[in-house]
């Protein structure tokens, strides 16, 4: 089965942004879902107590299983400042944890900074030095990509999708039209 590993970012989108639908609850039902306690400390500064205990209902919490894995984290973390801890250990995760075992998984971030980083992450010469391979097998999308993979593997219905359109289209969730008209498509 593939892991789905959300950020923050992900995780504040579902509670936040799609008031109609339970995206981590739908997600969990057809995915193990992962995450760090990074980004749970973040997500615990932005919910109530309330909502982070029903969320960790859903996800599996890791401190980084690999014993190189703060070292590379906080290597990361000062090479590239503009990203949040959250991020940069949950791509972390889904390199030590998943890639370099070659089980499948997928992470997902909304944040721009971070995705357009992951090319050159995965091909700088220390950080290859560091993990102690090369040529990983990385997959990436954000929650767009999430809820049309949701849809394709049957979990969301029309009229899911239509109500998390108008949720997005009413929220501070910045989507381009392309993207937005890309979740009708799927239909």
């Amino acid at each position: 089965m593939t892991v789905k590993i959300l950020d923050n970012t992900v995780i504040s989108v579902s509670i936040n942004e799609l008031p109609s639908i339970n995206l981590i609850q739908i997600c969990a039902s057809r995915y193990d879902i992962a995450t760090t306690h990074h980004v749970m400390t973040e997500a615990k500064r932005g919910f109530s107590k309330a909502i982070i205990k029903e969320i960790s209902n859903y996800l599996t919490i890791t401190n980084g299983l690999n014993p190189k894995f703060d070292e590379i984290l906080n290597w990361l973390e000062l090479r590239f400042p503009y990203l949040h801890k959250g991020e940069l250990s949950t791509f972390l995760m889904a390199v030590l944890e998943y890639s370099m075992k070659n089980k499948k998984c997928v992470y997902v971030t909304d944040d721009g900074r971070m995705r357009k980083t992951i090319p050159k992450i995965l091909e700088n010469t220390d950080f290859i030095t560091m993990c102690g391979k090369n040529g990983f097998s990385f997959k990436f999308t954000g929650t767009i990509g999430l809820i049309k993979k949701l849809y394709e593997k049957g979990c969301l219905t029309d009229y899911q999708i239509e109500d998390i359109i108008r949720d997005l289209k009413n929220s501070t969730f910045y989507i381009t039209p392309l993207l937005l008209n890309s979740l009708r498509r799927a239909q």
